[in-house]
């Protein structure tokens, strides 16, 4: 009992270092809605946790704080996912990139030009960075979108239709043991011209590569706009990460 007693006492000394403990025990989907529980509710313990998590020797760990940085929203954080960038872990590398995109991280352009245009790089890791520059030095006129998109609660909105869904294919050099087993969640940002304009991982999936399968493939999809008082509207939603099809 003593030593229970002990290691309690040690932990409640480093709080960080207890919620990377309790993520490294919960498996991966838990884990992310860990990190989106305490981002929702402004945990002031959440950065310092995910840069310790960021340094760990679990790529699994390293993955989720490169995904969950991208709710910390500061300076911190964007400096902790470029470093990142450099990663041995592929997965990490795809993660940061996406992250650091969410956070408008202009200072990260020129490692994620060294990412895209690296022959190194498996194509995936190479696309998330391309995505990430293009939504990077688009991030204005995106968040005006994301503003003035409607919700599905809106009263009197007519919801966007998909009628042109393409399966989403996994890259050829994702690795065999690269394979989510449980699905995800993504937010959707359609335009009135019917085009998925962005995506926000909400619950993303376990394996990065699928991650990036996912928008790939969502750029070929076409909905009918959403509708309101009979005029085209952008809208937002959540939609179902599916798993990709080999």
């Amino acid at each position: 009992m003593s030593l229970l007693i002990f290691l309690a006492a040690l932990q409640s000394l480093n709080p960080a270092a207890s919620i990377v403990d309790q993520w490294r025990q919960a498996g991966w989907v838990r884990a992310v809605r860990l990190v989106r529980e305490r981002a929702e509710s402004q945990d002031t313990l959440l950065l310092s946790a995910l840069q310790r998590a960021a340094k760990d020797s679990a790529p699994e760990l390293r993955r989720l704080a490169a995904w969950g940085l991208s709710l910390a929203g500061t300076t911190a954080a964007a400096d902790t996912l470029r470093t990142a960038l450099k990663d041995p872990d592929a997965g990490v590398r795809w993660f940061a990139s996406y992250s650091l995109a969410r956070l408008a991280a202009v200072q990260a352009i020129p490692g994620l030009r060294e990412i895209e245009q690296s022959m190194d790089q498996p194509t995936w890791v190479a696309a998330g960075a391309a995505g990430a520059i293009a939504r990077i030095s688009q991030a204005a006129e995106l968040a005006i979108g994301w503003a003035r998109a409607r919700s599905l609660q809106t009263p009197g909105l007519e919801t966007p239709a998909l009628y042109k869904h393409p399966p989403v294919r996994r890259a050829a050099d994702a690795g065999a043991a690269c394979r989510s087993e449980v699905t995800g969640v993504a937010e959707l940002l359609v335009g009135v011209r019917g085009e998925a304009e962005d995506v926000r991982l909400l619950e993303p999936l376990a394996c990065a590569a699928d991650n990036q399968a996912y928008f790939d493939g969502v750029r070929t999809w076409r909905f009918r706009p959403a509708r309101l008082d009979g005029q085209p509207v952008a809208a937002r939603f959540t939609q179902t990460l599916p798993i990709p099809e080999p």
